[in-house]
């Protein structure tokens, strides 16, 4: 099982209803995986603000929710960021980014922590094989805080072999 394949099961196993993806490097391949095995998912979004605006949407009605997507996405999705964090969330948000370091992927090569940051996100860079653990761990976080959380995943590692996954999070009990 790849990275990918992985962080589609662990969101699935978390009870995350809603996954949103604007196509790049390691988000495609997730999101791909998190298609195979929903009921249900949008189609890919080409607008980041849509993509944020519905997954924050999700998890103020109490739905755990999360969006995939590179780091010149992020931050063109600022405004809706800066939007759920001002309103809060009901049930998890989270934000993963998939950096690409060299830019082989990607227009241009963009470092978001500090950005995110100044917004107000709380912010988790785990080792590659502390990914999946990090999802959950954010999940709950973004629960306890009622804010979103963001992870920031080296994209290459998205094809790479999984790591061990983590202990799923039993549903939200808390709705709108």
């Amino acid at each position: 099982m790849t990275t990918a394949e992985a962080i589609a099961d662990t969101l699935r196993r978390s009870h995350v209803r809603l996954v949103t993806a604007v196509p790049g490097h390691g988000a495609t391949q997730t999101y791909a995986a998190w298609q195979q095995g929903s009921d249900a998912s949008p189609p890919f979004s080409y607008h980041e603000e849509v993509a944020v605006g519905m997954a924050h949407g999700a998890s103020l009605l109490g739905h755990r929710a999360a969006v995939l997507l590179k780091a010149h996405g992020f931050l063109k999705a600022a405004n809706a960021i800066a939007d759920s964090l001002a309103t809060g969330t009901t049930a998890g948000l989270l934000f993963v980014v998939f950096h690409d370091p060299t830019g082989a992927h990607s227009d241009s090569v963009l470092e978001i922590e500090g950005a995110a940051r100044d917004l107000g996100l709380s912010v988790h860079r785990p080792d590659p094989e502390a990914s999946l653990a990090a999802i959950t761990r954010a999940l709950r976080y973004a629960e306890s805080q009622a804010f979103p959380h963001l992870v920031i995943l080296n994209a290459d590692a998205a094809s790479s072999d999984a790591p061990a996954a983590p202990e799923p999070l039993s549903a939200p009990t808390v709705e709108y």
